[in-house]
Parts: structure tokens; C-alpha cells; sequence
């Protein structure tokens, strides 16, 4: 397994979490690699955007591999989304089923992930459950 390689910016160790890192010579810091690649073909990243690895290899660094999203979009992708047409579906932990991103299906946060990873009626359920859990325990 290669941990350390040698790239056109400098040399390059592997993260904890699994990217290449280069430590710049002229810049005598570090920078993620799939940050270097973006720029060196399209330029500066644009403030609040993110790039991600069309492949989920975090180690393919090629051009064609990545892609530039907003936060949000890079969050639903990696959170097992997919987009059909207009809309975004996401799979509820609890129950399996996939469905759409909406304040019908899910409870939204003001940044509008879907939060607790499972369904608005999945979280009903446990949550309800729970509370009668608790007032069984504390009857006695």
C-alpha cells in the first residue's frame, strides 16, 4: 500500500481519513490534492463550494473524477441521495424506503438536510414510542 508519492507540486502523504495531501514546496504548506488538480485546470475554487470525487475514490485525483458542488448538494450525495428530474430522495434509515426531500417527508433543517436520517413518520413512531416507554418506567 503507497502512503507517500511524489507529485508535480511536491510530495504527497495519505490522511487519516484517506485523501492525498502534498506539501507544497514554494508555498511551504499543504494543501488536499484534489484541490490542486481543480485549479491547475479550472482556476481558483469559488468561495462556498466544494469538489467531490464522482467515483467516491477519494484517492482518484484525476480531472474527470471531479466535480464541483455547493454544500448542500455534496452533503445529499454522500448522505445516499440521488436526484430524479427536479427533485432529491433519500433513503430513511429506519424504514429502507426512499423517499423525497420535502417538509411532507422529512423534518428540514434551515439549511435543508433532512435531519435524524429517518422519515417524518418513522420519527413519529419512535418518538412517541419513547414517550411511552418513559411513562411506563416512571409508573412503575
Amino acid at each position: 500500500v503507497v502512503h507517500r508519492k511524489s507529485t508535480p507540486w511536491g510530495t504527497a502523504y495519505v490522511t487519516r481519513k484517506g485523501y492525498w495531501r502534498v506539501y507544497v514546496r514554494g508555498l511551504r504548506r499543504c494543501r488536499m490534492e484534489h484541490v490542486l488538480v481543480w485549479e491547475s485546470v479550472h482556476g481558483p475554487i469559488p468561495p462556498g463550494m466544494q469538489t467531490h470525487h464522482r467515483n467516491g475514490d477519494k484517492k482518484d485525483n484525476r480531472i474527470e473524477n471531479l466535480e464541483m458542488h455547493d454544500p448542500t448538494t455534496h452533503k445529499r450525495l454522500h448522505g445516499g441521495c440521488v436526484r430524479r428530474g427536479r427533485f432529491w430522495y433519500k433513503p430513511c434509515r429506519h424504514c429502507g424506503k426512499r423517499k423525497r426531500i420535502d417538509r411532507e417527508n422529512w423534518y428540514i433543517s434551515r439549511e435543508g438536510w433532512p435531519l435524524y436520517g429517518r422519515c417524518r413518520p418513522c420519527h413519529v413512531r419512535i418518538v412517541v414510542a419513547e414517550g411511552k416507554a418513559r411513562a411506563r418506567r416512571r409508573a412503575g
